[in-house]
């Protein structure tokens, strides 16, 4: 049983690298329009670009995720390289600006380690140092307003204390500071 290749969805033209045709060879039964699409062959430059520009057109990405992008996509890799150098000399990619992205959106919904670790993963590090030391300053303010929000109301027992605190944990907030927020149980729990 041969694989057979999923059609692409119309609001998804565009995403993958331009085919490439073999010479000689025409796809069968098409009147010479189509092309034959290889596995892996060599894409030109201007097809990774076009490529490359379609994806950055969508968000921000670093330069380690959209060269990752266009390598599952089938793209050359030994062409992707000069053409995100292009890219980054035209001010069209930039990993500043893709770190300053990632801080707005998700500094809003997480604490700075959860977003230090998001932009260390996308291969943004250096560049991100001074936004994560601004969202450091931030955590305990941006906790006590997540917390107030999701639970508001002093915790119970011990219990309820370690779910809340586990909450903001995963959100990315430091112990030190989930510690200040959280508040100790009222007198009739146990404390933690």
């Amino acid at each position: 049983m041969a694989l057979q290749r999923k059609p692409q969805r119309p609001d998804r033209a565009g995403l993958a690298c331009p085919p490439v045709v073999e010479d000689g060879q025409e796809a069968a039964g098409s009147s010479g329009r189509s092309p034959v699409v290889t596995e892996s062959g060599p894409s030109s430059p201007d097809q990774v670009r076009s490529k490359a520009i379609a994806l950055l057109a969508r968000r921000e990405h670093s330069r380690m995720e959209l060269h990752r992008k266009l390598l599952r996509a089938g793209c050359d890799g030994e062409v992707i390289a000069p053409v995100l150098d292009a890219l980054e000399s035209e001010k069209l990619l930039s990993d500043q600006r893709f770190a300053e992205s990632v801080a707005r959106v998700r500094g809003a919904r997480y604490g700075s380690r959860r977003v230090a670790d998001d932009l260390r993963r996308t291969g943004v590090g250096t560049e991100a140092t001074a936004l994560v030391h601004r969202l450091q300053a931030s955590d305990e303010e941006r906790a006590r307003e997540l917390w107030t929000r999701k639970f508001g109301a002093t915790p119970a027992d011990a219990a309820a204390r370690a779910k809340q605190m586990r909450f903001l944990l995963a959100r990315g907030f430091p112990t030190d500071v989930i510690y200040r927020v959280v508040p100790r149980p009222a007198r009739g729990g146990e404390d933690v």
